[in-house]
């Protein structure tokens, strides 16, 4: 991975990929923050698509071979909003073919790449936001919040199917991933321009506290963060539920993940290493 090169990290990770033709918010995990990076990937993520009406491909994008093409209803944007309105909420969507998803150890991708098909069971997931940005005729760009495991192709397929025209994506954008709602991003150029200049890669690093941001708070006084850190149980000041919580020292900082286990007390199920604390 071309960051943890640039950083000399020992460690890294990201947080969902993006699709061949996305650009936008990869957040990457470095070091002990990579104890966190299968969590981040359960998070809410927000796009904005370019979605064009009248053509159906095969991979969902403008990338792919085209399947159909049909004639664009005339549409303003009372209209489609209506249209729109079928895909909000919880809804059951059929994952793409050309899609990391694996099947007996290979993934579709590959499958499709092939020409096989196979059929693949809806999956339930949950539209947050569908909203019009700008657009008219066959062209129209969205924005779309939505649950772990949406993919925006699909979304937009389905839409071009409840029209009656096909519809297919050509550019598609990731504005936020939890708990990254505003971030201030960095491209690659950026970073490799830097790579010389420590003191500038490490403005564009935020604490590993911020990737706990989604995730429910237990605060610790300095006693039982100790005892928590060197792998006792403690009582917490309030029972917490059953999702995993981000535990935090009497100074605000991560200490590392609770799981709880109906039990009064609680542990770390996993430590997040500091140089000022013994390991």
């Amino acid at each position: 991975m071309r960051v943890k090169r640039i950083y000399g990290a020992d460690k890294a990770g990201h947080t969902g990929s993006l699709d061949p033709l996305a650009t936008g918010l990869l957040p990457i995990c470095l070091g002990e923050a990579t104890k966190l990076a299968h969590f981040l990937l359960t998070g809410d993520k927000c796009y904005e698509v370019d979605a064009r009406l009248g053509v159906s491909t095969d991979s969902g994008d403008i990338t792919g071979a085209v399947l159909a093409t049909g004639e664009v209803p005339t549409l303003d944007h009372a209209s489609l909003d209506q249209a729109l309105a079928a895909f909000r909420g919880r809804i059951e969507q059929v994952p793409p073919m050309h899609s990391a998803i694996k099947r007996d150890g290979k993934p579709l991708y590959e499958l499709a790449r092939a020409g096989i098909e196979i059929d693949r069971e809806a999956r339930l997931v949950e539209i947050h936001q569908l909203t019009i940005i700008s657009g008219s005729g066959a062209d129209w760009r969205l924005r779309v919040a939505c649950s772990k495991g949406t993919y925006v192709r699909s979304l937009v397929q389905d839409i071009g199917k409840a029209l009656g025209c096909g519809a297919t994506v050509t550019a598609l954008r990731r504005v936020s991933a939890a708990p990254f709602e505003h971030p201030a991003m960095v491209s690659m150029d950026e970073l490799e321009a830097h790579m010389r200049d420590p003191l500038a890669l490490q403005r564009y690093l935020l604490p590993v506290e911020a990737g706990a941001g989604c995730m429910p708070r237990l605060d610790f006084d300095a006693s039982d963060s100790e005892t928590l850190y060197r792998g006792g149980f403690v009582m917490p000041a309030h029972p917490p539920g059953d999702e995993i919580h981000a535990a935090f020292d009497a100074e605000g900082r991560l200490i590392g993940l609770i799981q709880p286990d109906h039990r009064p007390q609680v542990h770390l199920m996993r430590r997040v290493n500091r140089p000022d604390q013994a390991s």
